[in-house]
C-alpha cells in the first residue's frame, strides 16, 4: 500500500503521487480553503482595505449584501480615486459593512467579529444546565466554575 497525502486546508487526504498532489494543489478547492485559512487571521478591515481596488460588487450594492460576505471576491466599497479616501469610507461605515458582509449573511467563517460572551455564556449554561439544582449542596471544589474564569488578581503570592 503507497503513502497517503493528507491536506489540511481542505481536509482530505488520497494516495500520494507528483501528479495527483500537483493536481489537488491547482484545484480551485484548494486554494480558496487556503486563501480563507490565512484571511481568517487577518481583520475584517484589512480585508476590506485590500479589495479596494477590486471591481465593485454589484449584488452588494443592488441587494444592499452579499451572500459571499468576506469571501467575495470584488469589493464592498465604492470607488474611490484616492486609496485614503477609501480608507475613511471603511472606518466611517465600518459597522455597517460588518453587520452586512458578516452578521446578516451567517458567512464568520472564524473571522472573531463578534462579541461572543453572550454566546458562550448560553452555551456555559446549557452544559451546566443539570447541575444548577444541585449548586447549594456541592463543596466549593464542586461548584460550577463561571463562564468568564476566576479572578486571580486578589491571591496571596505562596513562597
Amino acid at each position: 500500500m503507497g503513502k497517503n497525502y493528507y491536506c489540511d486546508y481542505c481536509d482530505r487526504s488520497f494516495s500520494d503521487s507528483p501528479e495527483k498532489r500537483k493536481s489537488h494543489l491547482n484545484s480551485q478547492q484548494h486554494i480558496i480553503n487556503v486563501k480563507n485559512h490565512y484571511n481568517s487571521f487577518k481583520a475584517p478591515r484589512d480585508i476590506l482595505i485590500e479589495k479596494l481596488n477590486f471591481p465593485i460588487c454589484q449584488n452588494f450594492f443592488k441587494n444592499g449584501f452579499c451572500s459571499y460576505g468576506l469571501n467575495c471576491k470584488f469589493s464592498h466599497v465604492p470607488y474611490f480615486p484616492t486609496l485614503q479616501e477609501g480608507i475613511n469610507y471603511i472606518d466611517t461605515y465600518y459597522d455597517f459593512l460588518i453587520q452586512k458582509l458578516v452578521i446578516e449573511t451567517n458567512l464568520i467563517n472564524n473571522y472573531q467579529i463578534v462579541d461572543k460572551t453572550s454566546e458562550i455564556k448560553k452555551q456555559h449554561e446549557e452544559k451546566y444546565k443539570h447541575l444548577k439544582k444541585y449548586k447549594k449542596e456541592f463543596p466549593p471544589s464542586m461548584v460550577i466554575p463561571p463562564p468568564e474564569g476566576y479572578d486571580f488578581s486578589n491571591c496571596a503570592e505562596w513562597g
